[in-house]
């Protein structure tokens, strides 16, 4: 889980408890690195998948979802978030 901005920290934290609950593995830098540092690291610890939150997000209700591997996003309801990654993760 990756937050766009240092503003965007507690929304962040707030969505990897909700996926956490959910039973979805999250690994969430809290010292907010950057969507550029956050994928690097993301990618050398192996993950398939990051999403990406900030406050552009955070408005429009969405979360942007990235396959590492594939290279591609998509862009997701947070109301339909767990669903969508439970569904990426058992494919």
């Amino acid at each position: 889980l990756v937050a766009l901005g240092e503003n965007d920290r507690a929304d962040a934290l707030a969505l990897a408890r909700k996926l956490r609950a959910a039973g979805i593995a999250v690994d969430f830098d809290p010292r907010g690195r950057g969507p550029g540092d956050g994928l690097k690291a993301a990618g050398k610890k192996g993950h398939a998948l990051a999403v990406l939150v900030g406050s552009r997000e955070r408005e429009q209700g969405i979360a942007l979802v990235k396959n590492l591997a594939l290279r591609t996003q998509d862009v997701v309801p947070r109301a339909e978030l767990v669903t969508f990654l439970k569904g990426k993760i058992s494919s």
